[in-house]
C-alpha cells in the first residue's frame, strides 16, 4: 500500500506545482520556469543523495545510467517542452485531457517493455479513473462570445507527445531501478541528464542568459519557482519513482495523474471557478476507482 500512497502523494505535489509554477510561468514564461527549476532541483537532490542514499554514483551500473539518463531526457526535458507548447496552443484544459491518457499508454508500454500484466480489476480501475479524469477536464467552456474555440492538430500532437513522454519516462525509470537502485539516486541521475539537455538547448538557442536574467529580475516568480521545485521535481518525483518501483506502472501513473481532480477545490476557492455537477461526479468516480487499488493490494 505504500506504493499507492506514494502515487497519491506525488499527485498532491504536482497539484501544488500546477498552481505556483503556473503563477511563475505567467510572469516570466513557462519554458524559463521549466529550465531554471532544474538548476534549483539539482543541489537539493545532491544533498539528499549525500544524506540518505549512501552509495556513490560511481557504483551505479552502466545500464542504470543509460535507462535513467534516457528517462531524464524524455521526462524532464523533451516531455516538458512538448507539454508547455501544448499549453500554449490548446490551453490547460484540453492538454490535461490528453495527458490523462498517460496511464493507459504506460500500461501498454509496461506490458511490452517490462512484461507487467495487471489483473482485470486493476485494468478496469485504470480505465475508469483515467476516463473520469478525462471527463472532468474535457468539460467544454465557451469564450466570451459564446463560441467554442478551435483546436489545432499540432497542439493535439504536442499534448499526446507529452503524455507519451511521461509514460515512457516512468517505464524507463523502472528499468533503470531494476538493480535495486534507490529512488533518490535515480532521481538525481534523471535530473543530471534533464538539466544537461536544458543547458545545451538554451546555449544553442542563445536563451540561457535571458532565462537567468528573467528569473532573477522577478522576485515573486523566483519565490514561486524555488518553493515549487522542492515540492515537485524533488519530492514529487521521488514519490512517483517509488510508486513506479513498487507497483505496476499503469497503476502508479493513474494515481499520479489525479492532479486535475485535486485542483478542483483549489480552482473554486482560490481562482473562484464554479464547480459543476460534472466535476463533482467525475471526482467521486475517479476516487472510487483509485480506492480499488488499496483493496486489491
Amino acid at each position: 500500500m505504500t506504493g499507492e500512497l506514494a502515487g497519491l502523494g506525488a499527485a498532491l505535489c504536482w497539484a501544488y506545482n500546477a498552481v505556483f509554477f503556473g503563477k511563475a510561468g505567467k510572469r516570466i514564461g513557462s519554458f524559463t520556469v521549466s529550465h531554471i527549476r532544474m538548476w534549483i532541483a539539482l543541489p537539493f537532490l545532491i544533498l539528499l543523495q549525500l544524506l540518505f542514499a549512501g552509495a556513490p554514483l560511481s557504483l551505479v551500473s552502466g545500464s542504470s545510467w543509460f535507462y535513467l539518463g534516457l528517462s531524464g531526457f524524455i521526462g524532464f526535458f523533451l516531455g516538458d517542452i512538448l507539454l508547455f507548447e501544448a499549453f500554449v496552443l490548446l490551453g490547460p484544459r484540453l492538454t490535461m485531457l490528453i495527458m490523462s491518457l498517460a496511464p493507459v499508454i504506460g500500461t501498454a508500454l509496461s506490458r511490452l517493455m517490462l512484461n507487467e500484466k495487471p489483473s482485470l480489476l486493476e485494468l478496469i480501475a485504470i480505465i475508469t479513473a483515467t476516463g473520469a479524469v478525462g471527463w472532468v477536464v474535457s468539460e467544454k467552456k465557451k469564450n466570451e462570445n459564446g463560441i467554442e474555440e478551435p483546436h489545432e492538430l499540432k497542439g493535439l500532437l504536442f499534448a499526446l507527445g507529452g503524455a507519451l513522454g511521461q509514460a515512457l519516462g516512468m517505464v524507463l525509470s523502472k528499468m533503470g531501478m531494476a538493480d535495486g537502485l534507490s529512488v533518490i539516486t535515480s532521481n538525481l541521475i534523471r535530473a543530471i541528464f534533464g538539466l544537461s539537455a536544458f543547458f545545451l538547448f538554451t546555449l544553442l538557442t542563445k536563451r540561457f542568459l535571458r532565462d537567468i536574467s528573467k528569473f532573477f529580475g522577478d522576485k515573486r516568480a523566483a519565490l514561486y519557482t524555488s518553493t515549487s521545485t522542492f515540492i515537485g521535481p524533488v519530492l514529487g518525483v521521488i514519490l512517483a519513482l517509488y510508486a513506479v518501483k513498487t507497483i505496476f506502472v499503469g497503476v502508479a501513473l493513474t494515481l499520479t495523474s489525479l492532479s486535475p481532480i485535486i485542483l478542483i477545490p483549489v480552482a473554486h476557492f482560490i481562482d473562484k471557478e464554479k464547480i459543476t455537477l460534472r466535476s463533482l461526479t467525475g471526482t467521486l468516480i475517479a476516487l472510487g476507482a483509485v480506492s480499488l487499488f488499496f483493496f486489491i493490494n
